[in-house]
């Protein structure tokens, strides 16, 4: 599996783009309600049937429901700084 590399510069780019096209993306709770339209727009977009998309959105929130749980575990001594690119054709 190879990864991606979620930085702090990553992560600032994209909140400057959001709050660019809409200055409340200031808040984190607007900005992650664009991020999930973009999700849920990106997935329509997956060739295939209605029930193959809502399996490959549901295979989405698992790997962001990880980094979520990878990100509030107590704090350690490193931080992983990459995860694994998840990828509709080899979901595991």
């Amino acid at each position: 599996m190879s990864t991606i590399q979620l930085t702090d510069t990553l992560l600032e780019d994209i909140r400057s783009t959001l709050q660019k096209h809409d200055s409340r993306n200031e808040d984190f709770g607007v900005a992650a309600q664009y991020l999930a339209a973009i999700l849920g727009f990106l997935s329509a977009n997956f060739p295939g049937e209605i029930a193959q998309k809502r399996d490959i959105l549901q295979q989405l929130f698992q790997f962001a429901d990880h980094v979520l749980e990878q990100n509030c575990a107590p704090e350690q001594t490193t931080t992983p700084e990459a995860f694994g690119v998840w990828d509709p054709a080899n979901p595991d």
